[in-house]
């Protein structure tokens, strides 16, 4: 079938050798019982566009020997959809000597070790999923051209890098449940585009920067269960227009001061403030949020007057 471009086997009982064909862009094979990585010949498929070869039960890894990875002078892979196969070991080198790669997808698989250094060679990568592993290390400073980083659900420890700042095309950012520390830096302010931002359940420390109030497309904001302090005043939220779901809860350092004629510029949906500090009296502002749905304000100290 030498016109053949795309073929998609996803769902069958598949479990032996997959032949290359060399006219082959898109190759979609999840959801069969394939047990070894090599029988994709994810290194041998030198002119393949898109590899999905999610949910099977591949139990093994990833490996990268220099005979596999030098059958293919350069690699034309956009796309790798990993998920769920339980992959285990480490992400291997060779993944950065596939320089047109947009998407990688590798979560929930039994990933161990750092991310490498290899891919900070994609400068094409849109989209990273690394959620639900084993994960440990530092958040590297290599970022491509991120629109969704997910390396949430891992062992991920030191400092949010800086650099996050010249990712202006990022719009998801989910980094929760890790080991991460330190301050959310100020270059944050300069997400121009981004939408989501989660940090919860981390060990992120000092004062939310008032530079978080840049974020004029920014709908949630997740920093709960931090060791995060200091005082948000209205600056914080000045240009956040598009925020509907703000969770701050359980970061009992962390004191919420605002005048009580504060109007913010925003309608939120949900509101967590558990265990938070909060001054100036139960929030006046909460009477003109029509849309409010959830409002959790447990064990939160208020102080000052009541709502009139």
């Amino acid at each position: 079938m030498s016109s053949l471009r795309v073929l998609d086997l996803t769902g069958n009982n598949l479990n032996s050798w997959v032949p290359i064909m060399p006219n082959l862009l898109e190759l979609y094979l999840s959801e069969n019982s394939f047990h070894r990585i090599e029988d994709v010949g994810i290194w041998r498929q030198c002119h393949l566009r898109h590899l999905s070869v999610a949910e099977n039960a591949i139990h093994m890894e990833m490996i990268d020997s220099s005979r596999n990875v030098s059958e293919c002078s350069q690699y034309a892979l956009e796309g790798l959809d990993l998920e769920g196969s339980i992959i285990n070991g480490t992400i291997p080198e060779a993944l950065g000597r596939m320089v047109n790669l947009r998407f990688i997808y590798l979560s929930r698989n039994g990933l161990t070790g750092s991310i490498p250094k290899s891919l900070g060679r994609l400068r094409y990568l849109e989209l990273l999923y690394l959620s639900a592993n084993e994960l440990t290390g530092p958040i590297p400073t290599f970022l491509g051209k991120l629109s969704v980083i997910d390396l949430s659900r891992n062992q991920l420890n030191g400092l949010i890098p800086e650099s996050f700042g010249n990712l202006t095309g990022l719009k998801e950012m989910n980094l929760e449940l890790n080991q991460l520390t330190g301050p959310i830096p100020a270059s944050i302010g300069r997400l121009v585009s981004l939408q989501a931002m989660k940090l919860s359940r981390n060990l992120l420390n000092g004062n939310i920067p008032v530079s978080i109030g840049e974020l004029a497309k920014l709908q949630s904001l997740d920093i709960s269960y931090n060791f995060l302090k200091g005082v948000v005043y209205e600056a914080h939220f000045a240009n956040l227009s598009m925020l509907s779901d703000l969770d701050a809860s359980f970061n009992s350092k962390l004191t919420f001061n605002v005048s009580r004629e504060w109007m913010p510029p925003f309608q939120l949906v949900t509101l967590q403030l558990d265990s938070c500090n909060i001054a100036n009296g139960f929030p006046q502002w909460l009477r003109n949020q029509r849309k409010i749905e959830i409002l959790v304000l447990s064990n939160a100290t208020v102080s000052g007057p009541l709502p009139t």
